[in-house]
């Protein structure tokens, strides 16, 4: 199989290792946060349910997850790899791979399930994927490999803190490519980045751009809070 250059969103849950500690691994309960809407489904399951916050965070960041792939592949074609807290969505184009990001992390905020995303771009390929399960044992493979992975990764973990969705150097020459970023109807570019903070541009390899991916009015409630820190200090 050819080796092929892609864009790679790496997405990770952010304090996902410390829910896991905190609250106990109730599979039974995460397949019923998947239909919490039957009517099947006890006053009691609901209630444990609210109540364990790993639940509802994995099933609702793989819900989510799937629900925006969905619509991406009605698009354009790509590979998405996931698996516990994290996963990686391979496009042919920067454009597609930030227009995901964004949904998702705009579909996460309002579940109060925080995360971060690098995104790079690189080789890229994809050598197998099998699962073997028998009656006492299972062996499930994913084989996937690429400088796009390497880079992505690296992107999401290189220090800077908060939910940002940030950008690899090897993304920024595409920015000005107009098959990775194509112009809207307002004759504007469809990814709009900003740059880190100067503190933050110092990290261990050089990421020195994120995606403005927060582009919405202020809620009521921001505005209020703002309002009030105003007049406060007058």
């Amino acid at each position: 199989m050819a080796t092929d250059n892609k864009v790679v969103v790496f997405i990770d849950i952010l304090g996902f290792a410390a829910l896991t500690k905190a609250f106990p691994i109730d599979i039974n309960l995460i397949k019923a946060n998947y239909r919490l809407l039957s009517p099947s489904l006890s006053i009691d399951t609901i209630f444990k349910i609210q109540n364990n916050q790993l639940v509802q965070t994995f099933s609702q960041f793989h819900s989510s997850l799937q629900g925006v792939l969905n619509l991406a592949n009605m698009r354009h074609s790509l590979t998405a790899i996931t698996f516990s807290d994290s996963a990686f969505v391979a496009t042919s184009y920067a454009f597609e791979a930030v227009n995901i990001a964004i949904d998702l992390i705009h579909t996460l905020l309002p579940q109060k399930i925080p995360v971060r995303m690098g995104i790079a771009y690189g080789s890229f390929a994809t050598v197998r994927f099998c699962s073997d399960v028998t009656s006492d044992s299972a062996n499930h493979s994913a084989q996937f490999l690429g400088t796009a992975i390497v880079h992505a990764h690296e992107t999401e973990t290189c220090g800077i803190k908060g939910l940002r969705i940030l950008l690899h150097p090897s993304i920024i020459p595409l920015l000005s490519d107009i098959q990775h970023n194509p112009l809207t109807s307002n004759n504007s570019y469809s990814i709009y980045n900003i740059e880190c903070s100067e503190n933050e541009q110092e990290n261990k390899i050089g990421i020195k751009h994120e995606i403005n991916y927060w582009d919405l009015k202020p809620t009521r409630e921001l505005a209020r809070i703002i309002h009030k820190k105003g007049s406060a200090s007058t």
